[in-house]
């Protein structure tokens, strides 16, 4: 049970990585 939760935790992290990523390549895109 732990190792699901732990694996959420990681697939929620990764997807907040991609999304701060995205914004960042939305950014310079605008520059």
């Amino acid at each position: 049970m732990d190792n699901v939760i732990l694996d959420f935790e990681k697939m929620v992290e990764r997807k907040a990585n991609a999304n701060c990523t995205n914004k960042l390549n939305t950014y310079h895109n605008i520059w």
